[in-house]
């Protein structure tokens, strides 16, 4: 007997939030997330309603799965260890932009030949491509920040970075 299939919900007011796991709930038995599935987070978003998921996986693995699905509520990693917004970039790792995570950052925007900054809203950015720079930021776990490139790269360079923000700067266990 197949179950019906929710394109559109009568009673949007009465649920606001809709959490899921991954592991044997969102995802297939192949580790996807089928058509179907994204049908019908995207019913639940036209309505206005939340969707995120609550995983013990670690947010650091997760972009594959969250950009298919874009969540517009705070996602809930680790067991409830990360609650953490996608994609914007909030600094995730425990103990914020230090030396090590800023040498990678750093060179990892080298690699572009585009301008590349980096800042949280509202503050004037600093140089990607500087160590000294970046330090003076002052990153620290929760902040957003936004990441600017200017260039023939800039698309790649930019997402690049992101990435590396998103997987916590290559700390987080």
């Amino acid at each position: 007997m197949s179950r019906p299939f929710i394109t559109e919900l009568t009673a949007p007011q009465e649920i606001r939030l809709v959490v899921s796991d991954l592991d044997g709930t969102l995802l297939n038995d192949y580790k996807e997330i089928t058509p179907r599935a994204l049908r019908a987070i995207a019913a639940l978003q036209r309505q206005g309603i939340g969707f995120t998921v609550c995983t013990g996986r670690e947010y650091a693995t997760l972009d594959a799965y969250a950009s298919q699905i874009s969540p517009n509520a705070p996602m809930i990693c680790n067991n409830g260890a990360e609650v953490i917004r996608y994609p914007t970039g909030e600094v995730i790792n425990p103990t914020g932009l230090h030396a090590r995570p800023a040498a990678e950052f750093v060179a990892r925007a080298k690699q572009f030949r585009s301008r590349i900054t980096v800042g949280r809203p509202g503050e004037d950015p600093v140089n990607a491509k500087s160590i000294i720079m970046l330090m003076s930021g002052a990153f620290v776990r929760g902040d957003e920040i936004i990441i600017s490139a200017a260039g023939e790269d800039e698309a790649e360079a930019a997402e690049a970075l992101a990435q590396v923000v998103r997987a916590g700067f290559g700390e987080m266990e």
